[in-house]
């Protein structure tokens, strides 16, 4: 045995007002009965092209983006933030759902299961057109750069003559900084290429120089001078 109910909103009923402000407990009940998001279809309504003015236009929307642009442009109260965006989606927009349920038996216990589904003969592009009136797209326009003459337009000659001074500094440091980063890697490339040719002419280096010139060092300055005053004495005074 089964059941299915057609629910929708009373079109009269205002959410925003405080006296139809839906109590806390209602959460409880939607979650069981209420419309899911899961239902909400994603194709366009009508896509056949109209032959006469009775007829609707086409669709150029669905329902669910109706439903996430609506999500997303939507300022609530803090009470009312507390409920799911479905939910004060279909109480805003009387959109209708359809809650159905069944028994089964088992193991001797009598089970009841809910499921909602959505009803396929409503007109959805009349909600669609409700949300987007309510809830405008804002497009972005890209700006495009100005020209110098048209940011110059207007100015006056100080303005102008500050901008100039400016300007040139500007100039200065970016030519400056362009010059620095030029030179620096060609020479020091140079001064290793330098030092890599000169290399190749010089001596080869002795093994612990270093060693013989601290010996060389730390000898007295004045050792040997006896030896060769001796020496002079002995050629010239004989």
């Amino acid at each position: 045995m089964a059941h299915s109910w057609f629910i929708q909103f009373n079109t009269e009923f205002q959410f925003t007002k405080p006296e139809c402000q839906p109590p806390l407990w209602f959460l409880k009940w939607w979650s069981i009965h209420g419309s899911q998001a899961e239902i909400i279809p994603d194709t366009l309504w009508n896509t056949t092209p109209p032959v006469t003015k009775k007829d609707p236009p086409l669709s150029t929307k669905t329902l669910k983006q109706a439903l996430l642009h609506f999500t997303k442009s939507y300022r609530c109260s803090e009470y009312h933030s507390r409920y799911p965006p479905i939910l004060l989606f279909c109480f805003k927009f009387k959109v209708p759902w359809i809650v159905k349920w069944s028994y089964q038996i088992k193991d001797n216990i009598l089970i009841r299961n809910h499921a909602v589904k959505w009803w396929d003969n409503f007109d959805r592009d009349r909600i669609i057109k409700f949300v987007y009136d309510e809830f405008p797209e804002i497009k972005q326009v890209e700006t495009q750069p100005s020209s110098i003459p048209d940011l110059l337009k207007g100015k006056s000659p100080e303005e102008l003559a500050e901008i100039c001074k400016y300007a040139a500094q500007a100039c200065q440091a970016a030519f400056a900084s362009a010059s620095g980063k030029g030179k620096s890697p060609a020479s020091s490339e140079g001064s290793t290429t330098e030092m890599a040719n000169l290399s190749q002419f010089s001596a080869p280096v002795k093994k612990n120089w270093y060693e013989e010139s601290l010996f060389q060092d730390a000898q007295d300055p004045y050792a040997g001078i006896e030896e060769d005053q001796a020496l002079i004495e002995e050629q010239y005074l004989g």
